[in-house]
């Protein structure tokens, strides 16, 4: 018995000590955390601490996880871009390609090759200059964002104000409305069919009673009425 108990002992001390690791383990963030914290680091805070965390977000580049498959398809746009150049008909290498398929029912632009070539350099020159300015405005910060960002633009086209505001009003009402429907309803139906079996097999359940007069009871009621239509048709 002695030597179960000092068993018993040093194994509460073990488990002690590993608890108290485990605790040690376990970072609450500074207050004065700024930045959001990384996948991996707020993995290890306790809930609240991550709470505490989160509060102070910032805006960040989004893991790999989700910027490479936009890299991939950005790459990929490229080129398609360049496997089908507008520009002669030699560089329309996708066009000729699927050319047995369309069976020439494709739409064909009346815009010559200085047209096409117009066209190319206005998009390019629009796009470098937005990319410009917004590096200049949200990466350099020479210029204050308000001055030049429209309302409209700086709530997103009001799209998750729009989403919520519906969702919040005839979307709920709609949503209510569909969960009574199914509540009252559909479960109604299903749970009033159950209702009735049970009701029912609850009175015919009575008459198996288990006594041997009662089913000679219901022999000879049944012989009589099976007498009573035999004599009936008889007479007829």
């Amino acid at each position: 018995m002695l030597f179960d108990a000092q068993a018993a002992a040093d194994e509460a001390r073990l488990r002690a000590t590993e608890l108290a690791g485990r605790v040690a383990q376990l970072r609450v963030p500074d207050a004065s955390f700024t930045r959001a914290p990384d996948v991996d680091e707020s993995a290890e805070y306790l809930p609240t601490a991550e709470i505490a965390a989160r509060a102070e977000f910032h805006p960040h580049e989004s893991p790999w996880l989700m910027w490479l498959p936009l890299v991939v398809l950005a790459a990929l746009s490229v080129v398609g871009g360049l496997i089908n150049l507008p520009f002669t008909d030699s560089l329309k290498r996708l066009e000729i390609w699927l050319e047995p398929s369309l069976f020439e029912h494709e739409a064909h632009l009346g815009v010559g090759g200085g047209g096409l070539w117009a066209l190319a350099i206005v998009a390019v020159a629009v796009g470098l200059v937005g990319i410009g300015g917004a590096y200049l405005v949200y990466i350099k910060t020479r210029v204050d964002p308000a001055r030049v960002e429209l309302p409209v633009f700086a709530h997103g086209w009001y799209f998750d104000e729009d989403v919520s505001a519906f969702m919040g009003g005839p979307g709920e009402a709609g949503f209510e409305a569909s969960a009574r429907f199914d509540r009252n309803v559909i479960d109604g139906a299903v749970n009033g069919v159950g209702t009735i079996i049970r009701t029912g097999a609850s009175y015919l359940r009575r008459l198996q009673s288990g006594f041997v007069r009662s089913y000679a009871l219901f022999v000879g009621v049944g012989a009589a009425l099976l007498l009573a239509l035999f004599l009936t048709r008889a007479s007829l």
